[in-house]
């Protein structure tokens, strides 16, 4: 019998938090075991301390009926975020040589650190060598690199009082949060592949994200 990995899924939205308790086995499909979704209380003027605490306690309600519903170990707590609560940026960096040089990922992340920020998350999102794009740099020679990196930011004593929340009810230090719109475009890319530029429109509570693919 294959060894089972369980993962708490929470979706901190603009309208409601959403929990669901998925577990991983090896060579299969994740499976979804149980899932529950509160709305947030709606206030006609959003203000962001006052949104932070209706998020919180709705937040442990779920979390309190997720416990009560399914009995297991969870071994670690995945967290989306929208954009209330975390800020997605894309940059490009780029450097030229004046001779070529062999890529390693010694000298990606040299070009990384040029570039430094206080962020939670980090994606490699495309490589290109002298203008070219391309899946695997490593070996290659150029005079030219960049690369587009995608990092999301929150603010630390936010993102504590959410760990402090969840632990409060599961007694776990892996806790890994993610920016909202990053998912949605991880998930948009797997569904429709051939589309490599397009815009989305996350529409619902009291805020509207705009993301814009090229």
């Amino acid at each position: 019998m294959s060894a089972v990995t369980r993962y708490l899924v929470l979706d901190i939205g603009s309208a409601s938090v959403g929990g669901a308790v998925v577990e991983y086995s090896k060579g299969e499909l994740p499976c979804i075991k149980f899932s529950i979704r509160e709305e947030i209380s709606y206030r006609e003027i959003l203000e962001k301390e006052r949104f932070l605490k209706d998020a919180l306690q709705t937040l442990d309600e779920v979390l309190r009926k997720i416990l009560a519903g399914y009995v297991g170990t969870i071994h670690g707590v995945s967290v989306g975020l929208f954009s209330v609560f975390a800020t997605v940026r894309t940059r490009l960096l780029r450097t030229d040589y004046q001779v070529p040089v062999r890529i390693t990922q010694k000298l990606l992340d040299k070009l990384r650190n040029d570039f430094p920020s206080s962020f939670f998350e980090e994606h490699q999102m495309q490589v290109k060598l002298n203008g070219y794009e391309t899946a695997n740099p490593f070996g290659k020679e150029a005079k030219q690199v960049e690369l587009a990196i995608s990092r999301s930011f929150g603010e630390p004593k936010i993102l504590e009082m959410i760990s402090l929340a969840i632990r409060k009810h599961f007694h776990t230090k892996n806790i890994f949060f993610h920016g909202f719109p990053f998912i949605a475009y991880m998930a948009i890319r797997d569904l429709m592949p051939e589309e490599s530029e397009f815009l989305f429109l996350d529409i619902g509570g009291e805020v509207t994200d705009i993301s814009l693919v090229r």
